[in-house]
């Protein structure tokens, strides 16, 4: 792979990559990746432990990413194999589930490293602790939810949780036996939940410290960046249900849902019990079926209700905590999860029954493994971002990091576009000043980044733009000749035939007027602050302004040509003699 897979303008693995070149290279793993010393919107443990990987062995951030990717492919493989075991007595049916969640390779992003190592990992920790509350399981679990409340925001909020709840049940199942006067019990109970906290904060707080105090956790609004499930509440939920039990787009997915339907629709067939015979002649274990049954139920349930808090979230703070996350990290984990335990339990039971089911299921196992891994092989080879990784990454833009890598800080910032400086911050972990709208941090406030962007490169008032530039320290301006379709493109009569990601701020009296003192052209518009999902119906859209192509003054310079005046041009690269890439150092003494 010469490249990572993935669009280098606004997607999500290169937005990754930037972290991890920002850890890498300045070995400040409190750095915020293109924010200087603000919180990332990506959660950062993913991108410490590849920058890691990269420092020991000497790589670039990209190729500590693909090269890590492999590592993490096979911890993944140990971590749902550790999970499965606990619950699944028939081998052949580890390997089909295995084959199954396993489907996140290549793992180069927060999310897939969330879902294909932390997810199985805190599922099975979860478990031990359920079937044995001891030191080793309180450990062991502290450490893997430390770990989540630093690698993604999503699954951190369901496994606050799932602790309380687990910790609670435990509390209650344990003291309910004991009197009053027991009160070694209670001493030993309270020790034990005083070090689950004692390793599960300070790892928390390597990330969460600034958010909690500095920030006081107020954000700016991020409500742009997600699905407007308010105004389709009800359909999410049914297309939800949908895409679990009835999903039959491809091989793999019509497998799953026939797993989770069958294996659902055989508690009716299958009473497991306390003294359920299946279990103790079979399995002959510690922990019975119906301990695994009854932990399973618990936390279906209890993962379903914070799967459905946005009816009551959005009808009493109009906030939700991105339900279509909360499914893909935990809740369809664990709905595949209970589906091949029940489906386990109707091979063991009818295969008791027939030697001949038990050659013939066994057979099928066989098929669908195979089935699986040629499907999943396929659906790589056709993957149109898998085919653009074995691509060569346009020369310019490696020439442009090889010369930031060689001559800047990673702490300098780089003005241009809002995609443009999303490619430069991926390739070289540089800051930056612009930036994708739907990638920044929570605690940035951007619209007013953008505003002063705009000011700054288009504005008639040179001293404000060089006032603005001080301001946010900014040291350098990157332009290619990709800055105008970054954020329009136009027909061959020069009429706009789309917008990409222009400069955007809120279509308010007071941005107007502000736009019009700097004599700052700029569109209304009613729509979608995300580039990728401009036009959906359901992302949530209000009256914006985007600076106008009208404020270009040329191609190769579109900014106001004041601001030449203190522009050195330090690196170029040209195609046929012609400059397609400058880098500028902006003088502002």
């Amino acid at each position: 792979m010469k490249q990572l897979p993935s669009p280098i303008y606004g997607g999500d693995i290169y937005m990754s990559a930037g972290c991890v070149a920002d850890y890498q290279y300045s070995h400040n793993i409190f750095s915020g990746c293109n924010n200087e010393n603000i919180p990332s919107l990506y959660l950062p443990f993913y991108a410490w432990i590849t920058s890691l990987f990269g420092i020991i062995f000497g790589l670039t951030h990209i190729k500590s990413i693909i090269f890590f990717s492999l590592i993490l492919a096979l911890l993944s493989l140990f971590s749902y194999y550790l999970l499965y075991n606990q619950f699944l007595k028939n081998k052949l049916l580890i390997l089909l589930a295995l084959s199954i969640s396993i489907s996140f390779f290549p793992i180069m992003k927060h999310t897939s490293f969330t879902i294909a190592v932390l997810t199985p990992l805190f599922i099975y920790s979860m478990f031990k602790l359920f079937t044995k509350f001891n030191y080793k399981n309180i450990i062991q679990l502290a450490i893997i939810t430390g770990i989540i409340m630093t690698a993604h925001g999503t699954l951190a909020i369901m496994a606050f949780f799932n602790t309380i709840f687990l910790l609670s049940y435990i509390l209650i199942k344990k003291t309910q036996k004991f009197k009053i006067r027991d009160l070694q019990i209670y001493l030993e109970l309270i020790k034990k939940t005083s070090i689950f906290l004692l390793i599960t904060v300070p790892i928390s707080l390597l990330y969460w410290f600034k958010p909690l105090t500095i920030y006081k956790a107020q954000t700016y609004d991020m409500s742009y960046k997600y699905l407007n499930i308010a105004s389709y509440k009800f359909v999410f939920l049914t297309d939800t249900i949908k895409n679990i039990f009835f999903n039959f787009n491809n091989f793999k997915s019509s497998i799953i849902s026939l797993i989770i339907c069958i294996g659902f629709f055989s508690l009716i067939i299958i009473r497991i019990k306390k003294s359920n015979s299946i279990d103790t002649q079979i399995f002959n274990t510690q922990i019975s079926s119906y301990s695994k049954l009854k932990f399973l139920k618990l936390f279906l349930i209890l993962n379903t209700l914070i799967f459905l808090h946005y009816f009551v979230t959005l009808a009493l703070f109009n906030m939700l905590f991105q339900p279509h996350y909360m499914n893909m990290v935990l809740l369809s984990p664990l709905i595949l999860l209970c589906a091949f335990f029940l489906f386990d339990k109707l091979l063991i039971l009818l295969s008791n029954k027939s030697k001949i089911f038990k050659i013939v299921s066994n057979i099928g196992l066989i098929i669908l493994v195979i089935g699986i891994i040629i499907s999943g092989i396929n659906g790589a080879l056709e993957n149109q971002w898998i085919r653009v990784g074995k691509s060569e990454l346009p020369t310019h833009y490696k020439e442009l990091t090889n010369y930031l890598q060689k001559n800047t800080n990673t702490t300098d910032i780089i003005l241009s576009t809002n995609e443009l400086s999303f490619s430069v911050f991926a390739l070289s972990g540089r800051k930056t000043i612009a930036f994708r709208p739907t990638h920044q941090s929570p605690f940035l406030d951007h619209l007013t980044l953008q505003e002063e962007v705009a000011i700054i490169l288009y504005g008639n008032n040179t001293q404000k733009s060089l006032e603005l530039i001080k301001k946010n320290n900014i040291k350098f301006l990157y332009w290619d000749n990709y800055w105008i379709n970054s954020e329009y493109q136009f027909d061959e009569k020069g009429n706009i035939i789309n917008l990409f990601d222009p400069l955007v701020i809120d279509d308010t009296i007071e941005n107007q007027k502000l736009l019009e003192k700097y004599n700052i052209k700029y569109i209304n518009y009613y729509g979608s602050y995300d580039p990728a999902n401009r036009n959906s119906e359901h992302m949530k859209k209000k009256k914006l302004l985007y600076i106008s192509p009208e404020n270009y003054h040329n191609f190769t310079s579109p900014w106001n040509p004041n601001l030449n005046a203190y522009l050195e041009e330090i690196w170029n690269y040209k195609e046929d003699n012609q400059k397609i890439a400058k880098l500028y150092k902006i003088k502002t003494d």
